[in-house]
């Protein structure tokens, strides 16, 4: 109780003044916990934080308070100290860790595990798809809930050319009931003739796919899938072994699964909406009571060969009796409160969806790095997916891959500022994400936990999401992510996690101290044979806080006025190409001098005056001596490169050092995320994000150098009171490619500035 007592005191403490009077508000209001009265006005009036805990304890006993704390601190929307309190009393603190890194609770999956352990590198092949889930015969593994089910939802419409003649199908495809006349229609090979059917047009070969169906005020029907083969004319049994995996009522209350040995279903209530989900691979079809999310009942161990449709029979109308129409009904797996409207909920939503925003701000480019890559792991060769696959490929062991876990680390890392990232997770049942420290542990055994150098979250199981916390702690979440944000803020010891779609903080480590570079670290889990098979997926973010379209007041009309600043100076757009005679031998231009990048290869070309033979640079061709001009070029996806204006006469044999009085004003970047302008005394840059494409402004009779970041429109740094006397060209530096990483090259763009 005591420890109670000093978690509801430390967190009233996080609370403002006004947050505070509000939160004491709704004390006094009764039915705060069901059938309670609230706290007296009286005793609350002039109470502290401290006093208002006493109050509460006194009030609601045993784990009365902390209930009643999380509910009020909902409605004053504090969903952030709601997830601490939660966390607080959930899960155990120390599971066990299994070999792959991953922590653990089920021992006879544990002991598989450790088993792993003595598999040499030559058989791990045939024992990685079998980690979870147990022999067929056995059939232990866990069958799906209907939340995790339901994100496979697809479009399903009911196919005229395969329905019985008496069968009348509405015209969007969606309701069919049986009617008492026959129409006359051709008697194609697809048509049902003897027995009142019909198929979906969609159809299956491979994957997962979900949908609903309402059967509210039927007494009797057939649900379920089919093979294409099937028979279509004549008496049908609808059992597996004629190729339909179907459950069916009769008799207004008999339920049965139409198994090869078939069984009748024990339901509570009747079912209104009926869930049917197919896993093609895991040979799985299950069918849900989609209202009490309950599961009906799961064909498994099922060996599909072909094509799958949608079945659906709506039986005869029995005079009337059974008139209701099947009617396929859109899936509501989430509360998509982007088109909700009801007014407090949307509400919430839109803070929820602004606090994600500010972050996202922060979006970096991340890509996988194929040295610390899991042998078993296969990545895209855009380096933006992995996926874990059945054959150990014989690698290298450099000391940067892992070994014995599955797991990967992003190429890009961070010492300082904030970044963010997105990972699509949909359609897997276990999974790793979060970022880790570059000494981590990378061999053997790895407990992915702050101590060990790791600030991650994971799912397993199907449902059960973790954070790996050093006190380990279970996440209630309301839907499973289909896409997880990852923000850090370094210098404050912050790692966020966001379930994107939902815009909720899916956990927060905070106080964290970082001390050295920090890497994405990304796990997709064993295949655990083909039911975790789809890859993570690196995902844009879809808008980094494009303020163009971002309407919060003070930040919109920040946003503007830096806008109209660059669009003043984009005015002063001129035509740039690069000048082939001055770039370095191992540059690469590509044919209309708007693009360059460094090569390998050292290309012999005349080394003629204007030609840099040390340093990888290039300048313009054009050049200016008065008025304003203006250029832009994309720097994305490089993790070093230098930018600005020389002057004519500028030294481009041997060493070069660049600065305002060797007639260089430029900015560069350095390691991934050190930005530096390059001034007599050079100024660190701390930015809020990386630039995607960066601004060059000149004045010449002003003396003014400045660079922007575009996308945002934020003023990078301005050179002023320079002194030009001569000739300016633009300068561009790629900088070498650094073994593939800075391969992306810098591209002259156009400049957009009515946007």
């Amino acid at each position: 109780m005591a420890k109670l007592i000093e978690k509801l005191w430390k967190t009233l403490q996080e609370l403002n003044k006004d947050e505070f009077k509000a939160f004491k508000w709704f004390l006094k209001q009764d039915d705060i916990l069901e059938g309670s009265e609230g706290i007296p006005v009286a005793q609350l009036e002039k109470a502290e934080r401290q006093d208002t805990v006493d109050l509460m304890v006194q009030k609601y006993p045993g784990r009365g308070a902390l209930q009643v704390t999380i509910k009020v601190l909902e409605k004053i929307h504090r969903n952030d100290l709601v997830q601490r309190l939660q966390n607080f009393h959930s899960g155990p603190k120390d599971p066990p860790v299994d070999p792959m890194g991953q922590k653990y609770q089920d021992p006879e999956a544990l002991e598989k595990f450790r088993n792993l352990e003595m598999i040499s590198k030559n058989n791990l092949v045939q024992h990685l798809p079998n980690f979870h889930s147990g022999s067929k015969e056995e059939d232990t593994r866990k069958k799906p809930k209907l939340k995790w089910v339901q994100q496979f939802a697809v479009e399903v419409t009911l196919d005229h050319n395969t329905a019985h003649p008496n069968l009348i199908l509405s015209n969007d495809g969606k309701q069919v009931h049986h009617g008492d006349v026959r129409k006359k229609l051709p008697s194609n090979p697809e048509r049902f003739y003897r027995c009142v059917n019909v198929l979906g047009q969609q159809s299956i070969s491979t994957g997962r796919f979900y949908y609903e169906v309402q059967v509210k005020g039927k007494t009797a029907w057939y649900l379920g899938v089919a093979k294409e083969s099937i028979k279509r004319k004549g008496d049908i049994t609808t059992r597996p072994k004629n190729g339909y995996w179907t459950i069916m009522l009769t008799n207004g209350g008999e339920y049965e699964a139409n198994d090869d040995d078939p069984e009748g279903l024990s339901v509570n209530q009747p079912p209104q909406k009926v869930g049917v989900f197919v896993d093609y691979e895991g040979g799985l079809v299950c069918f849900y009571d989609v209202d009490a999310a309950a599961l009906l009942y799961c064909f498994s161990g099922c060996s599909f060969t072909e094509k799958l449709y949608p079945f659906f029979s709506p039986c005869t109308n029995k005079g009337g009796t059974n008139s209701a129409p099947l009617i396929i009904s859109p899936v509501n797996h989430t509360l998509n409160l982007k088109r909700h409207e009801s007014g407090d909920q949307n509400e919430h939503y839109e803070r929820k969806k602004a606090v994600l925003e500010s972050v996202q701000q922060f979006a970096v480019e991340v890509t996988l790095d194929p040295d610390t890559a899991h042998p078993a792991l296969i990545l895209s060769d855009d380096r933006k997916q992995v996926r874990c696959s059945d054959v150990y490929k014989e690698l290298q062991d450099n000391p940067k891959r892992f070994i014995k876990c599955v797991n990967i680390l992003g190429e890009q890392h961070f010492s300082s500022g904030r970044f963010y990232f997105q990972v699509q997770v949909k359609g897997k049942t276990s999974w790793y994400l979060g970022v880790a420290k570059e000494s981590i542990k990378r061999k053997g055994h790895i407990t992915t936990t702050p101590e060990n150098g790791y600030w991650t979250i994971m799912l397993r199981n199907e449902d059960e999401y973790v954070a790996n916390d050093d006190d380990w702690a279970s996440l209630s979440l309301n839907q499973p992510p289909q896409k997880v944000g990852v923000f850090v803020d370094y210098e404050e010891g912050l790692v966020c996690f966001y379930d994107v779609d939902a815009a909720d903080l899916l956990y927060a480590f905070t106080d964290c101290s970082f001390t050295e570079k920090l890497y994405p670290f990304f796990s997709p889990c064993t295949r655990d044979g083909g039911t975790n098979s789809a890859p993570l997926i690196i995902s844009p973010a879809n808008h980094p806080l494009n303020l163009k379209t971002f309407d919060v007041g003070e930040q919109k009309e920040q946003y503007e006025r830096k806008k109209a600043e660059l669009e003043s100076v984009q005015q002063f757009a001129v035509e740039v190409t690069l000048d082939s005679d001055t770039a370095h031998p191992n540059l690469i231009l590509s044919d209309d001098g708007k693009q360059v990048h460094h090569g390998d290869v050292r290309k012999k070309l005349q080394d003629n005056p204007e030609r840099f033979n040390s340093r990888v640079n290039v300048l313009g061709k054009q050049s200016f001596s008065s008025g304003k001009f203006y250029f832009e070029v994309q720097v994305k996806g490089k993790t070093a490169w230098t930018l600005g204006v020389a002057k004519e006469s500028i030294g481009r044999k041997g060493q070069i050092t660049l600065c305002p009085d060797n007639g260089y004003w430029t900015l560069w970047l350095r390691n991934g995320d050190e930005y530096e302008a390059i001034d007599n005394q050079s100024v660190c840059l701390s930015l809020k994000r990386h630039p995607q494409k960066v601004g060059v402004f000149v004045n010449y009779e002003e003396g003014l150098v400045c660079f922007y970041d575009v996308d945002a429109a934020d003023l990078l740094y301005a050179f002023t009171d320079c002194s030009f006397t001569e000739k300016l060209v633009p300068y561009l530096s790629p900088c070498t490619n650094d073994d593939g990483r800075n391969s992306t090259p810098l591209v002259i763009s156009p400049v957009n500035h009515t946007d």
